[in-house]
């Protein structure tokens, strides 16, 4: 409790910072003399020349104490009579001032920032608006009166306001809340403020009559600070708010007494339940808590504790205890480190083991984002670009202010001895000569998956290299997997030894190891035990690697716990010894290490769709040497993602991605790459179909169909189609969303992928890489590939499968029309995103495979239509009945396609139905039919693919034989197989002709009677229609699901 009669933090005059605003007072905290703590002052007792502000300092000479507020509670929740001190968002005053003698007002000026969050009363009047910008310390909370010079009426979510901050710089250190700040020595916290110093608070603001604009002037560059102070605060509240105050359970070490207090310095492991009782905070919960998550410790319900421990997440488990209860078990590794200047570290730590609460807060990292928000507040960029640097014609560029017309293109040139150019094809080397020629240049390379931009790159490197002794290169991209690919090509092209060194994140060295280690001598961890030594100078002895506390920390959790190991501080204490003349690493670390890294003069950035524009002119502001950048990646594939993204900032202020700029900013040297090396000509052609062709570019194989028939190969007559790697399997079953998330899985799927998997397992020794499009799904599968041992499986969602590939790809699509509602159907899914269907269907090299619901995916995505139309040219669509037929190694065939031993193809009839009903409505939605159409054609006509009237003699069934299959002569010998029992395509039938947007023919190949849905196989039909036309035909229902006559499909209860 805090009284009258106590002591202040020094004697003297009453003085007072104040500490809240409201609409007629404000809220002081005392900072010296004798008198209450909180002190109200009114605004009728204050003379200055603006309305008093936080910050501001007065000193009180006369007050009134406030009746039963003399005494107040420091807890939020006082369990006796004492009013607590905040209440509903308001400190409580204990005295109102009644006279003030001296007033000092702190100076203010305006900055671009954003409105966060906005509350209103019930009527719609302002009650108050959460506002930040750069340079800010958290966001804050500001009420009518910080409004100076704008109507209350006129504030609006996410608005752009210009706002009045004010450095606090007496006294130098306080203590800053959501919508407070209290004096450094307080007996009144909360226990989540945080520590500032020198910091800015708003004091005043108004409606801004500048917007962001392309070109970049100063006044975007300033606002693309102030996004980067949003995202900032975004993933700081998003972590604050999965602190956790509970008991940890902790086994006590079974030593010696003597030797506990030795064993507590190391790293204890811990765990903790936390019960959730909302299915949507569990996600929430999940991402905060997700392994590896770096976390801090300190005892919990104390407002004067501090940090006492520091730790990590090694494992989170989450169990449905009851219907909509939801346990989450958590496992941390926790070890001493209190904060400098903190004497209650130990007793603290040794209070949490002990069982006593403790107050558990993940550690947000911000990567580049507070150098980002500093440099671009200040104008960083625009006056390095206005300067005279090597830089500047770069930065200039990508700010949109670039001169109209790129460069003029050199010609390229090989010399003899260049071996690694000569193995460039035509695009590559035009890409290659752009980047050795002595102009500056903004240059990117348009690459498809699969085109060799990882190959370019490393070409593009040793040639520097070769070309210039003094260069320094920095390779970046925003992916793990990537950098390893660019390190791993450069090492190929290198005709002699050059100092590299490639650094990956935490995540990346937990999840791409096997990928990391054969980077040998490449890696961190061997540069640190080669080149951390210290030679002997001026009498010095010699230090080993080893005796720097940095260095051996790293190399054992390295070789331990890969996770673990600090990347950023070692590398910085490292190139404090010695430099090197290529980078490689991930972006955001290239953000944080830029000033480490010394005079880099060449940057490439690959995959840079999911680079944003602020990231890199973030680091290009810190290298004023840089003649060339480099930036490759591919517009149809994965870009930034969004939803990580604030809403206030989410792909505006420089967070979109960089290709926006790159497509249409003048001065860049744009470079197409159309070959793929990748994948078999059948899935080449499929990709420029569907993906390719339609945005105006192409994809045309680079490889001939010998090189690539690996998968074809394997299965020999197992192959659903001659010479075609892509297997369709349409399988209807419904998904099932999970219990402890919204995400879906779908068993049925699951089990004809493992069931396919498990018949080549053994055999197919290449990398099988299966793909998800939901979380839940790739947890299954990852459970059922462990348990199953299969070591080339690997199990990844499409989100992180950009920039790999596999010699065998099977994608799961999870989601089913089965069970969905019409309405369900009508938005668009995530699943059907064509960049998000891009980065699937193009990772495979020999073969490909899709499971899931054809009808679903086919009609609402662009992408997966266009896809499966032209697959269908070359195979047939197949239920999952395929993988009876595979089981045996020497299956019927009839023609190209297998069969089953009675000679029917075992065909998705379904789907072919579904699709043809589609097309002939969509084309009916765009062609109207006429009096005359009506008058000629068949009452109840059914197509194969577009709007084609049936007509009995045009569109009969053809001719079909009866099958003459024989066994192998041999063992391992060829099946012999009457060819004619192959029906025609139904472009061959007489008389049929094809309209010019027809999507081609329908693997049927043959029109479905008008009278009833299609039967199970083509003999069936034969059989049933021996004269082949449609008339006279008997009408027979038949359900293709459990094969009964009498009802259809829909109605059937099997």
């Amino acid at each position: 409790m805090f009284h009258n009669d106590e002591q202040g933090v020094e004697d003297g005059v009453l003085k007072y910072l104040v500490c809240q605003t409201d609409v007629k007072s404000v809220v002081g905290g005392k900072m010296s003399g004798q008198g209450p703590f909180f002190m109200g002052i009114p605004d009728s007792v204050v003379s200055a020349e603006r309305r008093l502000q936080m910050g501001d300092t007065v000193v009180v000479s006369k007050f009134e104490w406030k009746e039963g507020f003399e005494r107040l509670s420091y807890d939020l929740n006082p369990v006796d009579s004492l009013r607590s001190w905040y209440v509903q968002g308001r400190i409580n005053v204990q005295a109102v001032a009644i006279q003030v003698e001296v007033v000092r007002l702190v100076i203010g000026s305006f900055q671009p920032g954003f409105v966060t969050d906005l509350k209103r009363y019930r009527g719609g009047d302002f009650r108050s608006a959460t506002v930040i910008s750069a340079q800010m310390l958290r966001p804050q909370t500001i009420y009518s009166r910080q409004l100076t010079e704008i109507s209350p009426g006129r504030i609006m979510l996410n608005q752009l306001l210009h706002i009045k901050l004010a450095k606090i710089t007496s006294p130098q250190e306080w203590w800053m809340g959501e919508n407070y700040i209290l004096p450094l020595v307080t007996p009144f916290q909360k226990g989540n403020e945080i520590r500032a110093h020198a910091k800015s608070v708003v004091i005043g603001a108004k409606e801004s009559l500048d917007s962001f604009c392309f070109p970049l002037n100063q006044f975007s560059v300033r606002l693309m600070g102030a996004a980067a102070a949003v995202q900032r605060s975004f993933e700081m509240d998003k972590l604050a708010k999965q602190t956790v105050n509970v008991q940890l359970v902790w086994q006590r070490p079974e030593v010696q007494p003597d030797e506990v207090q030795t064993n507590l310095k190391k790293a204890q492991r811990v765990s903790f339940e936390w019960l959730i009782v909302n299915k949507s905070a569990v996600a929430d919960f999940l991402e905060a808590w997700e392994e590896d998550t770096p976390v801090e410790a300190k005892v919990a319900r104390d407002s004067k504790a501090q940090c006492c421990a520091v730790g990590r997440v090694i494992g989170v488990s989450v169990s449905e205890t009851v219907p909509g209860n939801f346990m989450v078990n958590v496992k941390m590794f926790l070890s001493y480190r209190a904060k400098k200047g903190y004497d209650r570290g130990w007793e603290d730590w040794e209070s949490i083991l002990d069982q006593r609460d403790s107050n558990l807060k993940p550690i947000p990292n911000y990567g580049g984002l507070p150098f980002r928000e500093e440099a671009f507040e200040l104008s960083v960029p625009s006056d390095i670009a206005e300067g005279q640097y090597p830089v500047s014609k770069i930065l200039k560029t990508l700010m949109g202010m670039g001169e109209d017309g790129a460069e003029q293109r050199p010609t390229v040139r090989l010399s003899s001895n260049e071996i690694v150019v000569g193995k460039l094809n035509e695009d590559q080397r035009i890409t290659h000569g752009l980047f050795l020629d002595d102009k500056s240049r903004v240059i990117f390379m348009q690459a498809p998956a699969g085109t060799g931009k990882s190959v370019s790159v490393a070409a593009c490197i040793a040639s520097v290299l070769k070309k210039d002794r003094d260069a320094a290169i920095l390779a970046v991209s925003p992916l793990n997997v990537a950098v390893c690919e660019l390190v791993k090509d450069t090492m190929e092209s290198l005709s002699e030894k050059v100092p590299m060194l490639a650094l990956f994140s935490g995540q990346g060295k937990g999840r791409y190891m096997d990928r990391i280690r054969p980077l040998g001598d490449n890696l961190l961890v061997e540069a640190v035990q080669r080149d951390g030594n210290v030679p002997s100078a001026e009498g010095n002895e010699p230090k080993k690697w080893s005796d720097n506390k940095t260095f051996k920390q790293y190399v054992d959790d390295f070789n331990t716990a890969p996770r673990r190991a600090r990347e950023r501080s070692t590398t910085a204490a490292l190139l404090k010894q010695t430099k090197y003349r290529v980078y490689f690493m991930t972006l955001a670390l290239a953000e944080e290490l830029a000033l480490d890294l010394g005079n880099v003069t060449y940057v490439l950035v690959d995959e840079c769709g999911q680079a944003t524009l602020s990231a890199v002119l973030s680091i290009l502001t810190q290298f004023r040497s840089v003649k060339k950048i480099l930036l490759t990646g591919d517009k149809q594939q994965l870009r930034v993602h969004l939803p990580s993204q604030m809403t206030v900032v989410r792909g505006k202020f420089g967070f979109e991605s960089i290709l926006e700029v790159l497509e249409t900013a003048k001065g860049i040297d744009r470079t197409v790459l159309s070959k793929c090396y990748r994948s078999h000509s059948a899935i080449v052609k499929c990709l420029d179909a569907g993906v390719y062709s339609p945005a105006g570019d192409r994809l045309v194989p680079g490889r001939p169909d010998i090189e690539m028939s690996s998968f074809l190969n394997f299965m020999g007559p197992r192959i659903v189609a001659e010479n075609c790697p892509i297997i369709l399997i349409h399988q209807k079953s419904s998904a099932q969303m999970e219990n402890i998330s919204f995400s879906s899985h779908n068993p049925e799927q699951r089990e004809t992928a493992l069931g396919f998997l498990s018949l080549i397992q053994g055999t197919f020794t290449g990398l099988i890489q299966v793909v998800c499009f939901y979380q839940a799904e790739r947890k299954h599968m990852v459970s059922e590939i462990e348990r199953r041992r299969w070591p080339n499986v690997k199990v990844s969602t499409v989100d992180s499968i950009q920039s790999q590939e596999a010699e065998l790809v099977l994608v799961i699509t999870t989601r089913s029309a089965a069970g969905r509602s019409t309405e369900a159907d009508t938005g668009k899914e995530f699943w059907a995103d064509c960049a998000r269907t891009t980065v699937a269907l193009s990772r495979p090299k020999f073969g490909l495979v899709i499971i899931g619901d054809l009808s679903l995916i086919w009609h609402k995505g662009t992408v997966w239509r266009r896809f499966i139309d032209e697959t269908l040219k070359m195979t047939v669509a197949v239920t999952p009945e395929y993988l009876n037929l595979i089981s045996n190694p020497f299956p019927f065939r009839v023609g190209k396609f297998i069969a089953k031993r009675d000679g029917t193809v075992p065909m998705a009839f379904e789907f072919y139905a579904e699709r043809d009903s589609t097309l002939r409505h969509e084309s009916l939605a765009c062609h109207p039919p006429t009096n005359n159409f009506v008058n000629n054609f068949s009452p109840s006509p059914f197509f194969t693919g577009g709007f084609m009237p049936f007509t009995t003699q045009a569109n009969a069934f053809p001719p079909i034989s009866s099958i003459h299959a024989q066994p192998p002569a041999f063992s391992h010998g060829m099946m012999i197989i009457d060819t004619s029992v192959c029906p025609p395509p139904i472009n061959m039938i007489a008389g049929h002709t094809m309209p010019s947007n027809h999507p081609g023919p329908s693997a049927r190949m043959a029109p479905y009677p008008p009278q009833h849905l299609p039967r199970t196989s083509y003999a069936e039909a034969a059989q049933q229609a021996p004269s082949n036309t449609n008339s006279n035909r008997r009408i027979d229902v038949k359900c293709y699901r459990c094969g009964k006559i009498g009802h259809f499909s829909k109605r059937c209860r099997t």
